[in-house]
């Protein structure tokens, strides 16, 4: 199973209005900039379940309004 942004639009939106740049998300969330640019990235590769919750700690959002489980 593969786990992937819903919409990596609105995980950037989600970013922004939270007061996060890239690189100052990654950085609260404890994930490298790579990381959090690549979930960004429309065409990118998903994240394992633990990089989902930092992220979702991070924003102060469930997994389900940022996230989608795929096969």
């Amino acid at each position: 199973m593969k786990i992937r942004p819903k919409d990596p639009r609105a995980l950037a939106i989600f970013m922004v209005k939270s007061g996060y740049t890239c690189r100052g998300l990654a950085r609260a969330a404890g994930l490298s900039d790579s990381t959090v640019a690549n979930l960004l990235d429309p065409h990118g590769r998903g994240c394992n379940p633990s990089t989902a919750q930092k992220l979702c700690r991070a924003l102060g959002m469930d997994f389900d309004d940022l996230f989608v489980i795929t096969d």
